[in-house]
């Protein structure tokens, strides 16, 4: 079944779509690169002092404590990616992104956004599927990575699974990426439709507008299917060369 979000045709500003305060109104990236700086600094102070009390040198910690440490840092880094991708989508829509002409070798990609969840506290396995050849797609590698990442991180922490598989295939003038993620609970596959969105939480709803934002700006499509223990996540996008 297909995701269904805001389209990237709509008006980037309120002045576009008539509002007569637009043109007093700061514009939304901007608000949101002050606020980021007002979040980063504190969020910043948290992660480096889990950081030191975790590395015991101002003293010892029982299994409870590091357990509970470990948890707010790895919370923490995934605030911290979460608010960065938010910026740059902001800016993105300020900016408008244009990815013509771009190509992303999809085997280091998929190499590259596993290494990043496991980084980033990613507690499933996370296993990559060979790509057959030296398979690329069409469009910009750094974004693909950034929405492989949120939509694992945010649909991950919802369903809990306790594998994350990543591949990529050609099917014929497409390239699909493929994120399944094994042995959660998905809930109702209504959940997952156009017309359930509002019951999924606000993270993982943003993964899916982030991810159909980027996708479909690139040319591509985004799909996904609940069943059972089993979530996937298709990104279609051109194949290159």
């Amino acid at each position: 079944m297909a995701i269904l979000t805001q389209r990237r045709d709509k008006p980037r500003d309120a002045a576009q779509a008539g509002n007569p305060r637009a043109a007093d109104e700061p514009p939304v990236q901007e608000l949101v690169s002050a606020l980021s700086h007002d979040l980063r600094s504190p969020l910043n102070s948290i992660i480096g002092f889990s950081e030191i009390l975790l590395s015991e040198r101002v003293g010892g910690l029982n299994a409870e404590q590091k357990k509970e440490l470990a948890a707010i840092l790895r919370r923490g880094g995934q605030l911290l990616r979460l608010l960065d991708r938010l910026v740059d989508y902001c800016k993105d829509l300020g900016t408008g992104a244009r990815d013509e002409g771009r190509t992303a070798p999809l085997g280091p990609l998929l190499e590259n956004a596993a290494a990043g969840l496991r980084h980033g506290g990613v507690r499933a396995e996370i296993r990559v599927r060979p790509c057959p050849g030296a398979l690329r797609a069409a469009g910009n590698a750094q974004r693909i990575q950034a929405v492989l990442e949120e939509l694992v991180e945010a649909a991950g922490q919802h369903v809990r699974p306790r594998a994350v598989e990543i591949g990529a295939e050609p099917r014929g003038e497409r390239v699909v990426v493929r994120i399944v993620l094994h042995g959660g609970q998905s809930g109702d596959p209504g959940t997952w439709s156009a017309g359930g969105l509002e019951r999924l939480p606000g993270r993982v709803r943003f993964a899916l507008h982030l991810a159909r934002y980027y996708v479909q700006g690139m040319g591509g499509d985004l799909s996904v299917r609940a069943e059972g223990d089993r979530l996937e996540f298709q990104l279609a996008f051109r194949k290159d060369g």
